[in-house]
């Protein structure tokens, strides 16, 4: 007989490579092949408040490092 709690432990164990699996699959599926992070968002949001985008309006601009859902 195991003891109390390590069923549970397996199952986060296997939890934590399963989510470590699908994470590294998501990347892959990035053109950049790499986490976002805080300053990808930043640079957006600069560029959509500078002069050079005060032409842009009512547009999407997808920051989301390639990755496309189908």
């Amino acid at each position: 007989m195991s003891p109390p709690g390590a069923a549970r432990g397996l199952g986060e164990n296997f939890a934590r490579a399963l989510a470590a699996e699908r994470h590294a699959h998501c990347l892959s599926e990035r053109a950049t092949a790499r986490p976002q992070v805080p300053a990808d968002v930043d640079a957006a949001v600069l560029f959509l408040l500078s002069r050079g985008a005060g032409f842009i309006s009512g547009q999407l601009l997808p920051v989301n490092g390639g990755f496309v859902m189908n």
